[in-house]
């Protein structure tokens, strides 16, 4: 009978840790995504940098 919930606990474990990892690499990946748009842009922003009317 222990087995049952060694297992039950076991998988639930997996599932939590399964859980945290994804919701923390969406995370990252999301702050990625967002700091390299605002690295583009600062780049774009240094490029025009000596045409004042595009800032």
């Amino acid at each position: 009978m222990y087995e049952y919930f060694l297992f039950l606990a076991f998988s639930l474990g997996f599932i939590f840790i399964v859980y945290k990892n994804y919701t923390l690499i969406n995370y990252y990946v999301n702050r990625t995504i967002f700091y390299s748009q605002n690295i583009k842009q600062i780049k774009d922003n240094m490029a025009n940098i000596d045409n004042p009317t595009s800032i």
